[in-house]
């Protein structure tokens, strides 16, 4: 089965809502629950003291936060400008919780988060846990929004140390209720992150707390569902179709019917037998789902559900209803299409149905991302029938139609990525800012208590040797603390280059302009890419070679835009080495390929050639950087013509991150630098070469 939808895959927060936390349930949920709320609220506020006025804009904004952006970013607003002339600080942090919510719910998710880390930091200064733990929930739920599903796998980390932490706390920091709901949650996130066997851990504990505890028959049936799609990626069918007919249980319009009769969820069941190898039990859900989603202008559904008809019947043989369904299916996904260009035309949000909007606000990016994966759908299977039917100016067509799709597609992802990526660096940002500002408060206090225990030690001469004993290790210990952060830092300047960084995306940008969509989209994603794996490996230890490799090979490819074809490379690897396995510290030749780049062959007449090489000798790794370029002794005079206070850091930063490992190991990594020379004693190039020894 292809192109199945997943419905519940954007539901992650809609049945968790805590007493007064703004969580994103359906508009319909929310007005069902609190559809009196308001009225109350705004008959409170007319006679309401100015010291309660912050706590009841505050419930107004959280009220409007599910489902009017603007009128929850009003009362937030009001709310945190009373709260602030009383610096009450509870309600600052409410009315920030609120922002953060209205942010999310019209799409900023930059700003969300920003005022959501706002409210968090006063919480934790408060120590008041159950907002932080709400706070956590409305980060994790953006998170997930964004689609930074390894962020959220983070933040269930946090909320799951927070809730062990306070355990035994009276009362509660948590209910029953929220406590069930809130693991089936991370089962769903962990489904997102493609760690199916955590995630089903979770819902199976999920359905034992449910036991003993009164779960929303809506809630309940979202979760066996995400059960069944959970098991289904993880290639379980038959407990997949066990939790999609256990949700069919749980829809109101089946209560009171024999279970041959229930409705629901058919698009799934006639997929799910399709992948078990049971078509014919496929085939009545099929025509059931078909006949639904045309009824209620499910066009996108209706496409995907024509084409697995098609399927169905190209596995019993039956040619010629395959084509009328997958003719089918290209004729609903031009109804769906016609509905994404009306909306396109009156310039505002888009009304057609894709199977989302109930569950939130879906920007023309995704919705574009999805017509294109409706579109690859249909045009792969037309093409797929062509070939079997030996008509091949058809399949031609179709294949042709296809790739367009395709590019497109990529096109999409692109451009929903990179929003993705920046996010990503601002939290990483934020996440290092605070770090440092905690290690600086530690360093500070560190201090004070260093300088106590000498004033002690004055009337203490019995303790004195043992009082400077202490201060000088700890003392030592901050320093080599200092020093990594130090050497982190320089180290994630000189791989994050400014003008390089630059240069890429004007690059990028150009092609761009050029119309050249294809390429831009590719270098895009390598550049995304690199950024991302630069941020992530300068906070590890050790990477795979394979992962060492990539990077250098997505920088490489980066640069040759840049320089227009000024240079070559070629990375050997030793047959002996299995890349998956070896590890090595990250990034320890980028500086040198840097420095070939951009002083070797800048200045160079006629093609540079850089060679990398992976190589076993002994029992060690070896690194090998060689080029062809002008020298280092050339290199530098030019550099320092130009500006004569340049500094190369590279060398430097390299050999003091090497010393730095080298403190921890018995085994030592080595670097050499080797100036190459032709007959005459002309520089040809350079050579680096690292040694670095297994174990």
């Amino acid at each position: 089965m292809t192109g199945r939808p997943g419905h519940t895959a954007r539901l992650f927060f809609m049945a968790l809502f805590f007493t007064l936390a703004a969580s994103h349930a359906p508009a319909q949920f929310h007005l069902l629950v609190f559809q009196n709320d308001a009225d109350t609220l705004y008959a409170q506020l007319q006679r309401a003291p100015a010291s309660a006025l912050p706590e009841l804009y505050n419930r107004l904004a959280f009220h409007y936060s599910f489902y009017q952006a603007d009128s929850a970013f009003y009362y937030a607003n009001k709310a945190l400008e009373l709260a602030r002339r009383r610096n009450d600080r509870f309600e600052i942090a409410m009315a920030n919780r609120h922002m953060g919510n209205a942010y999310s719910l019209s799409g900023d998710y930059r700003n969300s988060i920003r005022h959501l880390q706002e409210a968090m930091s006063i919480f934790k200064e408060m120590d008041h846990r159950r907002g932080m733990l709400e706070t956590l929930h409305d980060l994790s739920r953006v998170s997930y929004d964004a689609g930074l599903h390894n962020r959220v796998m983070e933040l269930i980390e946090m909320i799951e140390q927070l809730l062990d932490e306070n355990r035994d706390a009276d009362p509660p920091l948590i209910t029953p209720l929220e406590q069930a709901l809130s693991i089936g949650l991370r089962g769903i996130a962990c489904r997102e992150a493609r760690e199916y066997e955590r995630g089903i851990g979770y819902f199976r504990e999920y359905i034992e707390l449910a036991g003993k505890t009164k779960v929303p028959d809506a809630a309940h049936e979202i979760y066996l569902a995400s059960m069944e799609e959970t098991f289904r990626l993880d290639g379980k069918i038959d407990s997949a179709i066990k939790y999609i007919l256990q949700a069919q249980d749980h829809m109101p319009e089946n209560r009171n019917k024999p279970p041959d009769l229930h409705e629901g969820y058919e698009f799934h069941l006639g997929g799910l037998y399709i992948e078990s190898g049971e078509p014919a039990k496929a085939v009545p859900y099929l025509h059931k789902s078909l006949s639904d989603e045309q009824l209620r202008g499910a066009y996108r559904y209706s496409a995907l559900t024509a084409c697995n008809l098609g399927d169905t019947y190209m596995m019993f043989g039956q040619y010629d209803s395959a084509l009328y369904y997958y003719q089918a299916a290209k004729h609903e996904a031009g109804k769906f299409q016609t509905g994404l260009s009306a909306a396109s035309t009156e310039g505002g949000p888009s009304e057609i149905y894709t199977g989302y909007q109930y569950f939130y606000n879906i920007s023309g990016l995704m919705t574009r991302e999805i017509y294109y994966r409706l579109m690859v759908r249909v045009c792969e299977s037309l093409y797929r029938y062509y070939r079997k039917a030996d008509n091949l100016p058809r399949a031609l067509d179709h294949h042709e139609l296809l790739l367009l799709y395709q590019d497109s597609l990529n096109t999409s992802l692109n451009n929903l990525e990179f929003p993705r990526m920046q996010l990503q660096f601002d939290m990483d940002q934020v996440e290092q800012a605070n770090v440092l500002l905690q290690r600086e408060n530690e360093l500070k206090e560190s201090r004070i208590r260093q300088n106590r225990l000498v004033i002690w030690s004055v009337g203490a001469i019995s303790l004195l040797a043992l009082a400077i004993f202490v201060v000088l290790f700890r003392q030592s210990r901050l320093k080599n603390i200092q020093e990594k952060i130090l050497l982190e830092q320089r180290l994630l300047r000189t791989q994050m280059n400014p003008h390089f960084i630059f240069n890429s995306l004007s690059s990028i940008q150009n092609l761009i302009f050029q119309k050249d969509d294809i390429k831009a989209g590719i270098y895009l994603s390598r550049f995304s890419e690199l950024v991302r794996a630069i941020l992530e490996h300068s906070r590890r230890d050790a990477i795979t070679l394979a992962e060492e490799i990539g990077t250098i090979r997505n920088y490489l490819e980066l640069q040759k835009i840049r320089f227009q074809d000024k240079f070559e490379f070629t990375i050997h690897l030793d047959d002996r080495i299995d890349d998956e396995v070896q590890e090595i510290p990250p990034m320890l030749a980028q500086p040198f390929i840097e420095n070939a780049i951009e002083h070797g062959f800048r200045h160079k007449e006629g093609m540079g050639q850089l060679n990398i090489r992976y190589n076993y000798a002994g029992s060690a790794v070896v690194i090998e950087v060689e080029d062809n370029g002008i020298g280092r002794q050339k290199a530098q005079e030019i550099t320092r013509q130009r500006d004569a206070r340049h500094r190369s850091l590279a060398t430097v930063i390299t050999r003091e991150r090497i010393a730095a490992l080298n403190r921890k190991s018995n085994k030592k990594i080595t670097l050499e630098i080797t100036d190459l020379t032709g007959p005459e004693g002309h520089a040809t190039g350079t050579l680096v070469r690292f040694e670095i020894p297994n174990g």
